[in-house]
């Protein structure tokens, strides 16, 4: 779907196949949210293209990426409407804010103080390398504050505003936050303000989450899913313990794509 200039390519026409993104090369980081892709280059451009929902004022969609910023050494974005954190190799972590000049001029990236050693992001959270989470605020000049309570993660898949799932060394899947159609795994529907445990998940290598529903990849190649299983307000679809997605082994990498 590319009504928007998602795909990047120059048009708004849709794909079926693979099309190249303009102006991009030697990329080592990007993301896409909402209609609206950021990446990061080896030189330290910061590329934009897409949706402009961040902008008060009506401009013609963004069809091709256009540099709006420059920060080197980029390990990894997250963008949320028009806010984009990037992840440095350092573990420190910059924002930029998105508006309507950002096509007229570059924006400086601002570090967002207090958050070191941080491993990975997602929408609202930041996992650091000793195993703990902190929160990132809405302003990047706030100090993030540690969630306590967790530790000892590996891997963490935020859903801003609905729910948090975390990976732990020890295999172990733990999630909270809403639980309309079973997203925490753990066998009801109720929503946990404290990290609930997903049941039947051991020896779990990665996972990752989507608006309603989750995977989960274990040691043995095999996936899990549990959640809303269509895009529809039906509980009845909701699957609130983990089931093995059938004839799909070996398994090496998981992405929970929009439904």
């Amino acid at each position: 779907h590319n009504s928007v200039g998602t795909l990047g390519n120059g048009t708004l026409e849709d794909s079926d196949i693979p099309v190249q993104v303009l102006n991009l090369d030697n990329v080592v980081a990007i993301d896409l949210t909402e209609g609206i892709g950021v990446a990061a280059d080896r030189e330290g451009n910061i590329w934009f293209w897409g949706n402009l929902i961040f902008s008060s004022v009506m401009h013609p969609n963004v069809t091709a990426p256009v540099k709006i910023s420059y920060l080197e050494d980029v390990k990894s974005i997250n963008v949320l409407g028009g806010d984009v954190n990037l992840l440095k190799d350092d573990g420190t972590i910059w924002h930029i804010k998105l508006d309507e000049t950002s096509l007229t001029k570059f924006i400086d990236p601002v570090k967002i103080l207090d958050i070191n050693n941080v491993r990975s992001i997602s929408e609202s959270l930041a996992l650091k390398n000793d195993g703990t989470l902190c929160a990132l605020r809405d302003s990047e000049q706030s100090q993030g504050g540690l969630i306590d309570g967790v530790q000892d993660i590996i891997g963490l898949a935020n859903v801003y505003n609905r729910r948090t799932v975390i990976l732990k060394e020890d295999g172990t899947v733990w999630a909270w936050g809403l639980n309309d159609f079973g997203q925490l795994g753990n066998g009801s529907l109720e929503d946990s303000d404290v990290p609930v445990r997903v049941s039947n998940l051991t020896d779990i290598v990665a996972i990752s989450a989507n608006y309603d529903y989750n995977l989960a990849l274990k040691k043995d190649g095999t996936v899990w899913f549990w959640g809303l299983e269509k895009p529809a307000g039906d509980a009845s679809l909701g699957r609130n313990i983990p089931v093995r997605i059938k004839n799909f082994d070996y398994g090496s990498l998981i992405y929970a794509a929009p439904q």
